[in-house]
């Protein structure tokens, strides 16, 4: 096949940047179980920004199955939800509204 290998728009130190971000956040919010999504408006609008980014992540994948895309560029999409749904979680702890799905407690 002709297709031809475009260079990187992304390292994978790119990803590694999100994965700190990822981890600096679940130290402070401390998950402790499924929670109730979209308790604020700004959580909300970026849980609708992680499920944009998961649905580019799909179709990232279907493309990969017919032309190649660099390695850098799925894991950095890949850790790109896990930052905007860490981020949504930070800011209804911020605000007071976490809420948790199995136990109610905020």
């Amino acid at each position: 096949s002709g297709a031809k290998q475009h260079p990187a728009p992304l390292a994978s130190k790119d990803a590694d940047a999100l994965t700190e971000i990822v981890h600096r956040y679940e130290a402070e919010v401390e998950l402790k179980g499924l929670v109730l999504l979209g308790k604020t408006q700004g959580s909300a609008r970026l849980d609708i920004a992680r499920t944009i980014a998961r649905r580019a992540e799909r179709r990232i994948v279907t493309l990969d199955r017919q032309e190649p895309v660099h390695p850098a560029l799925k894991q950095y999409i890949n850790r790109l939800s896990d930052v905007l749904f860490i981020l949504a979680r930070a800011e209804e702890k911020a605000k007071g509204v976490l809420t948790y799905k199995n136990t109610g407690a905020t």
